[in-house]
């Protein structure tokens, strides 16, 4: 335990006070820009759109379902 806990824990016995000591973040070095990333191919782009078909069809019916549970339950209590 390095003196900063120390400290922390010392401090929080005596006044009940926890606060926790910042973490030492290095600095990042200095780099120069660096150029975008390559553009999907139009391929791809399609097949991430089928994927988010899906997904969104997946959701839609999870959310029916909750809903239709949600409506037995106040129906059937």
């Amino acid at each position: 335990m390095d003196h900063q806990w120390q400290a922390a824990l010392l401090r929080h016995l005596l006044t009940g006070v926890w606060e926790l000591p910042a973490p030492h973040i290095p600095p990042r070095p200095a780099v120069g820009r660096s150029a975008p990333p390559p553009a999907p191919s139009p391929d791809e782009l399609a097949q991430r759109f089928v994927q988010y078909q899906d997904e969104q069809a997946v959701l839609g019916r999870f959310i029916s379902l909750a809903q239709a549970g949600s409506e037995y339950l106040q129906f059937n209590s």
